[in-house]
Parts: structure tokens; C-alpha cells; sequence
């Protein structure tokens, strides 16, 4: 017997299969385009690119795009012209060049407080050196070659992630808007039980909110109108939380009004960040009329002030008006330059790891070395900062 009713599949589980297959199409598109139009000995290279886009995903690099551009361009040439000298060179000297390029690697794409970016580069320079080497003919080709999955890479990501952080950020205040309306059903409802853990939830969602803000700054030190807007809305809706816990377990009926009406200025908060709503409307004053002034007064205020962080949010001016920093020229140059004593640290001891190892799979022309520097590169070595001050 036949069934008469299709099988109705979730439209977040048909958006996923639709954006995996695309995907796939377009790695098999890109494997086969590349060393086409660049040689097939670049066939590699094409396979190296498809991994990199992919990774550099963990970070939002649409901010920048010409600086991120110049990192990728240069780091990704030196890679190819530095593992062309390791293959042309003896042991010793190649020793010195896997340091350099590996110390560029880990520096640049190392980070004190996210995700670290080095593995994919490194295993792509390990590819170029020993599944993949090219000679002194085939160097101009390649090198263009790495030029191109530079360029390859930006796209990707303005394709791929270019709104992903004002995504990231609106799916962070919604979760958080759930987190406070969750709370306010308990108390409501009388079983405020659990309620230390959505404190602590949502003051974590605060600080991924923070992170998001951060890595998507335009300029050193400098942080947008709108990025602290973002920031002050989560704050306002932690502090609503904690106004929240302030009142008595038994609610009286007013006490209960007021929750609910809260509640509901809530949800249109929810709605207009999923832009349901063009228009974010006032919040009712009637919420000073629900119960004693004195106990509504704050909860109508920190709903004006969420409100009014959202309106600048969303404000295009204020997406390009930045705050001037109030650091000393020291800390600015440092920041501009992007220097870190932990990620120097942690790129040399990682590097000279790394290339001590090459170097005795050199020297001693072992057969399947290869397969050592594969199993050492993606080991996630601490950094200092991981360790406390004894």
C-alpha cells in the first residue's frame, strides 16, 4: 500500500542539503577548473585552496578585505617560492627557510583569543614540498597560481560570510532575548528554579557578543557606533534579567502584570531583529501603570534604553562612524602593527619544532618522512597564556 501523504522534510534540513550540494559542485568545479587554466602540476594547489576557503571561515576577513588580500598574497607566494628552495636545496640551508616560512604561518595566523588559523597553511606547505614540488620552469605558474587562490580566498568569504557577523550578532541578541523571556515565564510561573545557570548563559552570550564586535572592527582600537550599540543591547537585556530576579518569588497580581507586559515588549524586540517588524515601536507606558512606580520606573527605563540601542544598531550612519581611541601612541602602534609577544613565543617553538623535524627527515632521506611532519603539524601545542602565573 502506497502512502498518500509526501514526506514533508524541515526547511532548515532543505536549506542545509541545498547549501552542502552547492558546495560540493563547486569544489568539484574548482578541483577540475584550476589546473586547467594553471598546469597540472597545480593540481595540488587547487585542493590546497578548496581547504583554505573553507577554513578561513573560522574569522571574518570581509572587514579588511585589502589588508587580508595582502596577508594572503604574500604568505601564500612565499609558501610557494620557499618549498621550491627546500626541494632545490641541501638539508641545512632548507632548514633555515622551513623556520621562516613557518614562523610567517604560525604568526599570521595564530590568535590569542580565538581560533587559531595555521593548520591548513601548513599542511598546504607540507603538500607543496613533498606530494606536489614543481621545477624552476614550472615556478612562474605557480606562483600566479598561488596568486589566484589569494584572490580565490576573499571571495569566498565575501560570498560566504560577508554578512555572517550581523547574522552572528542578531542570532546572539535573539538568543539572549529567549534567555530573558525563559526567565520571566519561571517566574511567572513560579519555578524560578535553574536561574543562576541563564545568569551565567546569557553573561556568556554577552561576552560572544563582545568577540563578534571585536574581530569585526574596521580599524585598530577602533570600534563602530553601531558595534557598541550591539554590545550595550546585550548589556541591557542582562541587566533586565537581573531587575527580573529582584522580585519576590510569590508575585502579586500587579507584580505578574508587570512581567507580562515586559514580555510581550520582548517580543517585539525578537521581531524586529528577525526584521518581521520595519518599525520598532515605543515601549507602552502603560508598564508604569501596572504596579507601584517606584518597582516599574527602572523596568520602563531599561526598555527604552534596549530600544534605543537597537535604533542605533541598525542605523547605517552609525555603522561608519567610529569612537577615537583614548590609548597612548605606544598601544596604538602595537595594535597597528599587530604585535604579540605570546604569538612570537609560540610561533618560534612551534616553528623550530617543525623544522627540526624537517631537517632529520632530510638529512636522513627517510622514505615515508613525510608522514612525521603530517602527524606533528595539526598537534594543538599550548600557548603561554594557557598555563597561570605560579
Amino acid at each position: 500500500m502506497y502512502m498518500s501523504s509526501k514526506l514533508k522534510i524541515p526547511e532548515r534540513i532543505r536549506e542545509h542539503f541545498r547549501f552542502s550540494t552547492l558546495c560540493f559542485i563547486f569544489i568539484i568545479a574548482y578541483v577540475n577548473i584550476f589546473p586547467r587554466i594553471f598546469g597540472p602540476e597545480n593540481s595540488i594547489t587547487a585542493v590546497i585552496f578548496t581547504i583554505l576557503m573553507s577554513a578561513s571561515m573560522v574569522r571574518d576577513l570581509t572587514a579588511t578585505p585589502i589588508r587580508h588580500l595582502f596577508i594572503q598574497s604574500f604568505t601564500l607566494v612565499w609558501m610557494a617560492f620557499a618549498a621550491y628552495l627546500v626541494t632545490a636545496l641541501p638539508a641545512l640551508p632548507s632548514f633555515f627557510i622551513n623556520f621562516i616560512t613557518l614562523l610567517l604561518i604560525l604568526y599570521a595566523f595564530t590568535y590569542e583569543y580565538s581560533t587559531h588559523m595555521y593548520f591548513p597553511y601548513i599542511l598546504s606547505y607540507l603538500f607543496l614540498i613533498f606530494i606536489s614540488p614543481v621545477n624552476a620552469d614550472q615556478l612562474p605558474g605557480r606562483l600566479i597560481g598561488m596568486l589566484a587562490g589569494a584572490v580565490s580566498i576573499l571571495l569566498y568569504q565575501w560570498v560566504m560570510g560577508r554578512k555572517r557577523a550581523a547574522k552572528t550578532a542578531r542570532d546572539v541578541l535573539s538568543q539572549m532575548i529567549d534567555i530573558v523571556s525563559s526567565f520571566l515565564s519561571a517566574k511567572l510561573s513560579g519555578t524560578d528554579a535553574g536561574s543562576e545557570s541563564d545568569f551565567a548563559s546569557i553573561h556568556q552570550k554577552l561576552c560572544s557578543l563582545s568577540r563578534i564586535v571585536y574581530q569585526r572592527r574596521k580599524k585598530a582600537l577602533c570600534v563602530s557606533e553601531a558595534g557598541f550599540s550591539i554590545v550595550d543591547t546585550g548589556r541591557g537585556l542582562e541587566h533586565l534579567m537581573y531587575l527580573s530576579r529582584e522580585l519576590p518569588r510569590e508575585l502579586t497580581i500587579q507584580e505578574k502584570e508587570l512581567l507580562g507586559r515586559v514580555s510581550q515588549e520582548l517580543d517585539a524586540f525578537r521581531l524586529f531583529l528577525h526584521q518581521d517588524i520595519a518599525v520598532l515601536p515605543v515601549p507602552d507606558s502603560g508598564i508604569l501603570s501596572s504596579c507601584d512606580r517606584k518597582l516599574s520606573l527602572p523596568f520602563y527605563h531599561i526598555l527604552i534604553y534596549i530600544r534605543d540601542r537597537m535604533l542605533h544598531m541598525t542605523d547605517p550612519h552609525n555603522k561608519t562612524h567610529f569612537h577615537p581611541t583614548v590609548q597612548s601612541l605606544k598601544i596604538r602602534l602595537q595594535a597597528a602593527m599587530d604585535l604579540s609577544p605570546v604569538r612570537a613565543a609560540y610561533a618560534i617553538r612551534v616553528a623550530l619544532l617543525l623544522s627540526f623535524a624537517a631537517l632529520l627527515v632530510q638529512s636522513l632521506a627517510l622514505p615515508h618522512g613525510k608522514w612525521l611532519l603530517f602527524t606533528i603539524a595539526p598537534y594543538p601545542f599550548p600557548m603561554p597564556m594557557m598555563f597561570p602565573e605560579k
